[in-house]
């Protein structure tokens, strides 16, 4: 949640700076950032899937949380927050920079609730179900959904 949070402070500055307009209007660069986006995307759908295939006998051989690290570099790397935050936010944010900071602030609290709702339901889960499997069904779900959307990224490129 803290990677992804820096992320969007991060989009939110740059668009607000008019960095980001420069990013977009070069083709090279766009297409650098996702084509970035994309091999990392694909990295975490793999490695998530193999954290869900280690499954044996109800346990598994490690656990490893995402860092900190990865959550920011998947959302910078993602374009399509990047082009949200130069195509929508502004009819909200105006020019002013402090209004970008304060949307970004606002963006980053909805999805912290929305995460803490998502956690607590997990627990719930765990509660009720073998944890190693619900841990096994959410990392293999998890990593073809990633590796899904690296594919769609990569074929729909140019668009």
């Amino acid at each position: 949640m803290v990677g992804t949070g820096l992320g969007i402070l991060v989009h939110g500055s740059l668009v607000g700076a008019g960095v980001s307009s420069f990013i977009v209007k070069n083709a090279m660069l766009l297409n650098a950032m996702k084509l970035a986006g994309v091999i990392f995307l694909l990295y975490l759908g793999v490695k998530l899937l193999i954290l869900g295939l280690k499954f044996r006998n109800g346990s598994f051989t490690e656990l490893k949380e995402t860092s900190i690290k990865e959550a920011f570099l998947l959302n910078i790397f993602n374009a399509k927050a990047l082009l949200f935050y130069l195509t929508v936010v502004p009819i909200f944010a105006g020019v002013e920079f402090v209004a970008y900071l304060y949307l970004c602030v606002l963006h980053v609290l909805v999805m912290s609730v929305w995460t803490a709702i998502c956690s607590y339901m997990f627990l719930l889960a765990k509660k009720r179900a073998c944890f190693s499997k619900v841990n096994m069904v959410v990392n293999t779900t998890g990593g073809m959904c990633l590796v899904y959307f690296a594919y769609l990224s990569a074929v729909n490129f140019n668009n």
